[in-house]
């Protein structure tokens, strides 16, 4: 009886170890598998995807009713799926290709080759394999093949009807040749001399040639079924002569190959004597430098960039288009106009600074002459787009703050939005800078018969361009009233020039009340009066706005009417999923590695904030939490995160806050959403943090003697924030954060920017309001600060200065305050490799240590001195010391004053 009775114990005690799951660990992190590319066929009847994990990617072939599902047993680097759906190309890592039919399942050897391409002809397809100089085409059914030896490389034209390849006779001179796929046959041979690169057309009609001798280059244009190309541009030419030198960049062209666009550089003076009295290092600064000083070494290229010119038959005359710092637009169909902006990339002084201001023109091509220029009164890149025929222009006036549109070819301008009787700009609260303007439409997609789709954050409206019809909201605004959004846009993969008046669009829709999602199909001739919408507590996968807003679906639909997608929820890996109607759903791969591991719960949390406004955040459990226990919380945070409720989070090493990391080892996380208020950013993390820390100590299952923050970058600064103003915490992290603004706003341009257009706020000069730097700047209360802090400051972060952190440091030293600060170097805004492990381990320790009663280690009790740093890393515990009940805190909160 005794020996039965240890016998079931023994099975018990077994089965519930056998139960247990592990948790995310370091190993874990790097090693997670999780969805990569994926294609669905034309016949909607098969989907590849690969899974992606350290040990490689891995090809699945499955079918979309979910009957066949097949893994490939090769190590593929690319395929794709032939034009009637029969068959894959398999590329493998070792350049074999293969033809796998999805009817016989078997594999067929199709050559090897570095590059290959599918293109359809008339009646069959064809496979274009290069290897090393080797170029072979394969007709399928009818088996025809064609080779050409000595390839350079080749390129296939845009309508993918033909193939143009650059060969080398053996005395080094180059030819060019013109394959036609529809006939089969080489449509001609020329000798292009010395030829270092070429640019066909759309169709292969015209071909761009850009020959070499001496250092000086020549534009030539070749059109199909002359014997030889005609030479175009030289460093002679007339718009060029003297000034300019031609680049061997690309050549398009406009006007059915009437008119040849190109670049060339300034000429520049290097003939430039050393001055005798020069000392090595020495340095101006001075303010009449257009550029900061500190800047202009990566914009010195930028500042003689290339400029665009064109080309125009008619005259034979070069027309520049573009100066320094222009990117251009333009649509090879119809190019009498194009669209000229100037939209620096790491230009933070456009805000004041004319040499930077953002702008915005429309030249003709014909004269180069200006006929619509718009300055941008906001961050970040002018609302102004051409419309694809090139007719229109569709722009966001920051005066009236509505949408025009203007015909290019007589000058009428349209007000499309003024009958509109919503909001047109975004609310402050919905954008970081402190005197920004935004449009609250988003453009959508082109139709046909000049109409363009625009969303208002809620619905979707339909407006013509011509100003003739009124403004058409397709949703009726049906949105707005139920504060469900309707997301669409150019990650849709949909052409939506290709949809006429009668057709239907699918949309993805997010309750934002709830947040959970769905799709539904949304008519462009009439109004949509109540769509009918199936929503689950998930999402489709789609990036993310610089504040967490939801951008657009990650979804494929294809000519047979099925829909491929990617699903997820927080406790529930991406996923591909197939539908026809958004009704019924189709599960085609089943990628889970989370379900090995004691994974994460999320849930929506609202409460009353300080301010007495409603809040929202979201709070990370355990899947195996109970609610009889206590668990230490981890407060982190940046600006809006509640979008991210159904989000799956991949248990990455981080060097803000592993999210299932850290639930998946015992502890809670909670991310709330803090509402930005102009001109007090750190108060408004305040109202959000503290708040919500006070609300969720009343539960039983928070441990409310153990609480942390965390925040990197704004969330940093906010972290170095809070601190001095309350002791609620027990321990707090703040990576990469600003603690001084004034200092700051003396950093440079970036920082500059930051305090008057950017993240902090402030909207005045330090001068204008010496008031609000020391209101917002965390430095001003550090002898309130109780809480020990872990800093991560590097000296190569050109976002927040080294410096910021240092000051922090040092003035909590100086009073005697619990504080750590990491630093690695070579490392900038983030971490990379072995530092961000390293440092993960770090954070860990110290969380472990204030939130877990764990032992310090050795690095936060005795520290890593210079002289022992290269030999010691202090990772192991310092067992001696046991945690200490003065390193908690009571609980209580420091008002603002």
């Amino acid at each position: 009886m005794k020996f039965r009775f240890l016998l079931l114990l023994l099975l018990l005690s077994c089965g519930w170890s056998f139960g247990q799951k592990s948790t995310v660990d370091f190993v874990t992190s790097n090693n997670w598998t999780k969805l990569g590319r994926y294609d669905i066929s034309e016949n909607g009847k098969f989907v590849w995807y690969f899974t992606s994990s350290a040990n490689g990617d891995h090809l699945r072939i499955c079918s979309t009713d979910g009957n066949q599902s097949v893994k490939v047993k090769y190590d593929v680097s690319d395929c794709k799926f032939t034009y009637d759906s029969k068959a894959i190309i398999i590329k493998t890592s070792g350049d074999s290709i293969f033809m796998y039919d999805l009817g016989s399942k078997n594999y067929k050897f199709m050559g090897m080759g570095q590059e290959y391409f599918l293109s359809r002809a008339k009646k069959d397809e064809i496979l274009s394999i290069k290897n090393g100089s080797i170029l072979s085409m394969l007709k399928f059914r009818s088996r025809k093949k064609f080779v050409a030896t000595h390839i350079e490389n080749f390129k296939v034209t845009d309508e993918g009807t033909k193939i143009i390849f650059l060969g080398k006779n053996d005395n080094g001179s180059a030819t060019l040749s013109v394959f036609n796929f529809d006939t089969f046959k080489l449509e001609n041979t020329i000798q292009v001399g010395n030829c270092i690169s070429y640019f066909p057309d759309k169709n292969g009609s015209n071909i761009g040639l850009i020959t070499e001798n001496q250092g000086k280059y020549t534009i030539w244009q070749y059109t199909t079924g002359k014997s030889k190309p005609e030479a175009k541009v030289t460093d002679n030419s007339d718009g060029i002569k003297g000034k300019f030198l031609i680049e061997n960049k690309m050549i398009s062209f406009g006007k059915e190959g009437k008119q040849i666009f190109f670049f060339a550089k300034p000429i520049i003076n290097t003939n430039l004597n050393r001055d005798p009295d020069v000392v090595n290092g020495m340095e101006v600064w001075t303010y009449k430098d257009s550029i900061h000083y500190s800047q202009q070494a990566n914009f010195s290229e930028r500042k003689f960039d290339a400029c665009q010119f064109v080309l125009n038959a008619e005259d034979n005359k070069a027309v520049q288009l573009t100066q320094a710092f222009e990117d251009i637009s333009f649509s090879e169909n119809c190019s009498d106009f194009v669209l000229v902006k100037k939209n620096v990339a790491g230009a933070n002084e456009f805000y004041w600074n004319p040499f930077f201001s953002h702008y915005s023109k429309v030249i003709s091509t014909v004269t180069g002459k200006v006929i619509k220029k718009l300055s941008a009164s906001y961050s970040g890149d002018i609302a102004v787009i051409l419309s694809p025929d090139n007719k229109y222009i569709l722009y966001f006036d920051t005066l009236t703050n509505d949408y025009f549109s203007q015909d290019l070819r007589n000058s009428w301008v349209y007000n499309l939005t003024k009958n509109i009787k919503i909001p047109h700009t975004l609310p402050e609260t919905a954008i970081s800078a402190g005197s920004s303007v935004r449009p609250a439409f988003n453009v959508i997609g082109w139709l046909k018969d000049n109409n363009v789709l625009l969303g208002d954050g809620f619905d979707i409206w339909k407006l013509d361009l011509t100003g003739r019809a009124k403004p058409l909201n397709l949703t009726n605004g049906w949105g707005r009233r139920n504060n469900i959004s309707f997301f669409s846009g150019s990650l849709l993969q949909l052409n939506f020039e290709k949809f006429g008046p009668k057709d239907s669009i699918p949309f993805l829709v997010i309750d934002q009340n709830t947040l959970k999602s769905g799709f539904t199909f949304i008519k462009l001739d009439k109004i949509n009066i109540e769509p009918k919408i199936t929503f689950q507590n998930c999402l489709s996968k789609y990036k993310m706005f610089y504040h967490g807003s939801p951008l657009h679906p990650k979804i494929i639909p294809n000519y047979s009417g099925v829909f491929l997608f990617e699903q997820e929820t927080a406790s529930s890996s991406p996923n591909l999923f197939v539908s026809r109607d958004f009704k019924k759903y189709e599960k085609l791969s089943d990628i889970h590695p989370e379900r090995t591991v004691n994974w994460l719960t999320s849930e929506l949390v609202i409460w009353k904030a300080y301010d007495g406004k409603e809040a929202k955040g979201v709070i990370y459990k355990p899947e195996n939490f109970d609610p009889k226990k206590k668990y230490p919380i981890i407060f982190y945070y940046y600006v809006n995160w509640s979008n991210n409720l159904n989000k799956f989070l991949e248990p990455n090493l981080s060097y803000g806050l592993s999210i299932p990391f850290y639930v998946s080892n015992g502890y809670l996380v909670f991310v709330p959403d803090i509402i930005p208020k102009k001109t007090a950013f750190g108060e408004s993390a305040y109202n959000s943090v503290v708040s919500v820390a006070d609300y969720l100590s009343k539960f039983d299952w928070i441990d409310k003697e153990r609480m942390g923050l965390a925040g990197y970058s704004f969330g940093g600064y906010e972290t170095n924030f809070l601190v001095g103003k309350s002791s609620l915490f027990a321990c707090a992290y703040s990576g990469a954060g600003a603690s001084n603004l004034i200092s700051s706003f003396g950093e440079g341009p970036l920082q500059m920017m930051y305090c008057e257009q950017g993240a902090y706020g402030i909207g005045f000069q330090p001068w204008e309001r010496p008031d609000l730097y020391i209101k917002n700047s965390p430095i001003f209360y550090v002898d309130k600060v109780t809480t020990p802090l872990l800093i991560l400051n590097n000296r190569g972060d050109d976002n927040v200065p080294f410096a910021q952190g240092l000051e922090f440091f040092n003035s909590l030293r100086r009073l005697r305050k619990k504080v750590w600060m990491l630093h690695y170097p070579g490392e900038g805004h983030g971490l990379n490799g072995k530092n961000q492990e390293d440092f993960s381990k770090r954070q860990f320790q110290f969380f472990n240590h204030y939130l877990k009663a764990k032992p310090a280690p050795i690095w936060m009790t005795e520290g890593i001195g210079v002289s022992v740093r290269e030999m010691k890393s202090g990772l192991e515990l310092d067992s001696s010391r046991s945690f200490s009940n003065k390193c908690r805190h009571a609980v209580q909160s420091l008002k603002i004053k």
